[in-house]
């Protein structure tokens, strides 16, 4: 019975692309509404730039305007 909580956490299964991808979710949706003013030029290279964070596992994400 004490083994038990071990055992629970070896079979979590790695999670970060589904993590990776709500939080691309998450940032492409704030960004739709904070960016409307801004030309489509604009969005692509901050969305770019989110993308290659995002797929180097990074922990901070940089949006270089």
């Amino acid at each position: 019975m004490v083994e038990e909580p071990k055992e629970r956490l070896h079979k979590i299964p790695p999670v970060r692309g589904s993590i990776k991808r709500k939080i691309f979710r998450m940032l492409y949706e704030e960004l739709k509404l904070a960016l409307k003013w801004s030309t489509r030029c604009l969005r692509e290279i901050i969305l770019v730039n989110i993308q290659r964070d995002i797929s180097r596992s990074s922990s901070k994400i940089y949006c270089v305007l």
